[in-house]
């Protein structure tokens, strides 16, 4: 004898019915019934393998394909106040220009229940080696169709045009890097409590960290500065200086990395080690300190890691940049998100100065940097020595006549601080790539990064051989750092 189940969609009036042997329904059934359901939904109706969590305030859909931690995410929410209103599968749609959603379930368990305008889609990949981060409109379509497994592309491309997956695409952001749950729930909060830095802390005042100070105390949104430096004399009498050019600014002297990190929402690490005794000896003059600045980053990057709720960005500038910012990402434990290295606005900026053609770069700050052009949103190396010679000696030419560079790198430090304060920006920066740093031009949407081209292949190939030369700094670098 069958029995008759009905299932609904709460805020609208559907009804899907189904014949079925036995009673209480096992989930490998409630699953196919509902897949089911969503190849028979009204062209006006999007459904995602999901649930959605609500604190009042937030409601946040979190989509995934079965057994990427879903329910692990929603459970460990509660944290912060969430319950779930809606589990597995639901219906979204548009409703003057916002997306609602809602469960697909039996009648009896919709009861009372009503529709949820979504603030944020979650769509879990773990086993990305980003934390946080945007696909583009292909990408995610082809994420999302991975989530409704065994639905056919037949299935679904109807949906793939739906202005409804548009609003989707407006909404999302990624989650990978599955080491624990307790680093997924930092990225929610990260993107809930996040807010535009206004504190910012300098750790390092040599030339750098001084004039960043003096262009940064003049900046109308600034609320305190904090700055350290082992020298502590020579950072008293900066200050003094420095209140003398903004009396009414707190300038805080820090007397620890640690406390710059507690008193700032972004902070600069800008130090520099003079007449280091352990030189490495490359033909990359950026390299020659890496051992000695590892050391340094190290041992500030576990200070952060002992405050544990530092939910702010870091901007690394000492060199080499784009292996700092790895090594400071990876002993910090903060996310990918939070750490961007600065040397590749640099470059592109120099290389403005030389060529009038629209040309980008990519890649290791220094020596290593790509110029590439871009043909159907994909970049591509050219073939131009001589152009790339004098990009990557640009600042050996300024040391002909002066001691070093300096009014390069530090506007082009003030401008991603101005781009991060903006929700939506697009920024050239060292983050993160495979399992390295390296530089690339990303989109920040909600400050949540999009890589904005596409790598050609022959671009990845060389791209390998700076991966390999990354190891080899890894294992020194860890090597020296247990001595």
């Amino acid at each position: 004898m069958s029995n008759r189940i009905k299932f609904t969609i709460p805020g609208k009036k559907l009804q899907y019915t189904f014949n079925v042997e036995s009673l209480p329904l096992g989930p490998q059934m409630k699953k196919e019934l509902r897949l089911d359901i969503a190849k028979r939904l009204p062209s006006n109706i999007i459904p995602l393998h999901a649930c959605v969590i609500s604190d009042g305030d937030n409601t946040i859909l979190i989509s995934g394909a079965s057994k990427s931690g879903k329910s692990t995410l929603a459970h460990i929410l509660k944290k912060l106040g969430f319950r779930v209103v809606a589990n597995d599968f639901v219906a979204s749609w548009l409703h003057d220009g916002d997306i609602y959603a809602s469960d697909i379930n039996l009648k009896e368990n919709n009861q009372d229940k009503k529709p949820m305008k979504i603030d944020q889609i979650v769509f879990l990949k773990p086993k990305d080696p980003r934390d946080m981060f945007r696909l583009n409109l292909k990408q995610l379509k082809i994420l999302y169709r991975s989530t409704l497994t065994p639905l056919s592309y037949k299935d679904l491309k109807h949906l793939l045009t739906n202005p409804i997956f548009k609003q989707i695409y407006k909404l999302h952001y990624c989650l990978g890097n599955c080491q624990t749950p307790q680093r997924w729930l930092r990225c929610i909060k990260n993107t809930l409590y996040g807010e535009k830095p206004s504190r910012i802390g300098i750790i390092g005042l040599g030339t750098i960290g001084q004039d960043l100070a003096n262009l940064l105390i003049r900046e109308p949104w600034l609320t305190s500065l904090s700055l350290y430096s082992p020298n502590q004399n020579k950072l008293a009498g900066a200050i003094l200086d420095l209140k003398s050019a903004n009396p009414t600014l707190t300038i805080s002297q820090e007397t620890s990395a640690k406390k710059v990190f507690g008193e700032s929402d972004l902070v600069v690490l800008c130090f520099n080690q003079n007449n280091p005794t352990n030189i490495l000896n490359t033909a990359n003059e950026r390299h020659r300190k890496i051992l000695t600045h590892s050391k340094i980053c190290n041992k500030i990057a576990k200070d952060v890691r002992k405050i544990n709720n530092f939910n702010g960005t870091v901007l690394v500038v000492t060199n080499p940049v784009d292996f700092l910012s790895w090594y400071f990402y990876q002993e910090s434990g903060l996310l990918s998100n939070q750490v961007y290295g600065v040397g590749l606005g640099l470059d592109y900026k120099r290389l403005k100065t030389l060529s009038l053609e629209k040309f980008e770069v990519i890649g290791e700050h220094g020596d290593e940097i790509k110029i590439v052009r871009i043909k159907n949103n994909q970049l591509i190396s050219i073939n131009n020595p001589d152009l790339l010679s004098k990009l990557t000696s640009y600042s050996n030419r300024i040391r002909q006549f002066t001691s070093r560079t300096r009014f390069g790198p530090v506007h082009e430090i003030l401008s991603l601080l101005v781009s991060l304060r903006r929700r939506n920006a697009t920024i050239r920066v060292s983050t993160k790539y495979g399992e390295i740093f390296l530089g690339q031009t990303i989109v920040l949407r909600n400050r949540i990064p999009m890589i904005k081209y596409k790598i050609s292949p022959s671009l990845q190939t060389k791209f390998s051989m700076i991966q390999k030369n990354f190891g080899q700094y890894k294992q020194l670098t860890f090597s020296t750092d247990r001595t």
